[in-house]
C-alpha cells in the first residue's frame, strides 16, 4: 500500500528533526548574531577609493544579489570620502571578497534540506554557516594592507525566506569592518568640505 504524500513528508521530517535535536544541544551561542553598537558617523572619512568586489568570479543570480548590497552598504557606510565601483578614478581600490561556506555535519544538514524540500520548504532548513570578508587595499598596483572578518551564523532557506537571506550576514561584516577601520585606520583620511556660507542679499 502506498503512503499517502503528507505521511512521506512526515516521515522524513520526523528523520531530519531526531539528529538535528541531538546537534544542536551542542550549538553554542557562536552560532548566533550578537548585536553590534552601530559606529557613528566619520567625522573625517578616508579618501576616496574604487570598489572592486569579488574580481574574476562567477556568481550566479543571488550571489549577485548578495554582492549588489554589499556595494550598496560600503558606500553607505560613511567611511569613505568617495566611493566609485564603476570606473579607476582615484589612486586607492579597496578589493572586497565576500564568501561563506557550511562548517556543519554534512550528513544531517543534508537530511533537513531533503525533508524541507518534500514540504516545498514551508519548514525551513538550516545551515551552519562562515561568513568571510577579505578586504585588500591597493594604492595603485602596490598592495598596502588585507584584513578578514568572518562570522558563524545559521543561514535559513525556506519558502518564506529565499532572497535576502545574507544580508544580516553582510550588514554584520560591514560593521565588523567599520569598527576595525576606525580602531586601526589603514588610509589617510580628508576632512570633510565646509557647507558654504550662505549668500547674504546685496544693498542695491
Amino acid at each position: 500500500m502506498r503512503r499517502p504524500f503528507h505521511a512521506l513528508c512526515a516521515g522524513l521530517l520526523a528523520c531530519s528533526l531526531i539528529p538535528a535535536c541531538a546537534n544542536n544541544s551542542n550549538r553554542s551561542d557562536e552560532h548566533t548574531i550578537e548585536l553590534l553598537t552601530a559606529t557613528p558617523p566619520l567625522e573625517s572619512p578616508f579618501v576616496p577609493v574604487n570598489l572592486s568586489i569579488n574580481p574574476g568570479e562567477w556568481v550566479n543570480e543571488s550571489q549577485a544579489q548578495t554582492l549588489r548590497y554589499l556595494g550598496k552598504r560600503i558606500q553607505e557606510s560613511g567611511l569613505f570620502a568617495e566611493v566609485s565601483p564603476g570606473a579607476n578614478r582615484w589612486p586607492v581600490t579597496v578589493e572586497l571578497n565576500f564568501s561563506f561556506r557550511s562548517v556543519g555535519n554534512q550528513a544531517v544538514e543534508f537530511t533537513n534540506m531533503m525533508a524541507s524540500a518534500a514540504t516545498l520548504f514551508i519548514i525551513p532548513a538550516v545551515q551552519d554557516s562562515e561568513y568571510v570578508l577579505k578586504v585588500s587595499i591597493y594604492s595603485g598596483p602596490l598592495s598596502i594592507g588585507d584584513r578578514e572578518y568572518k562570522l558563524n551564523k545559521n543561514r535559513v532557506i525556506g519558502l518564506f525566506k529565499m532572497t535576502d537571506i545574507d544580508q544580516p550576514a553582510v550588514d554584520h561584516l560591514v560593521e565588523l569592518m567599520k569598527q576595525d577601520f576606525v580602531s586601526q585606520p589603514p588610509l589617510p583620511k580628508r576632512a570633510r568640505p565646509e557647507a558654504p556660507a550662505p549668500a547674504q542679499d546685496q544693498e542695491t
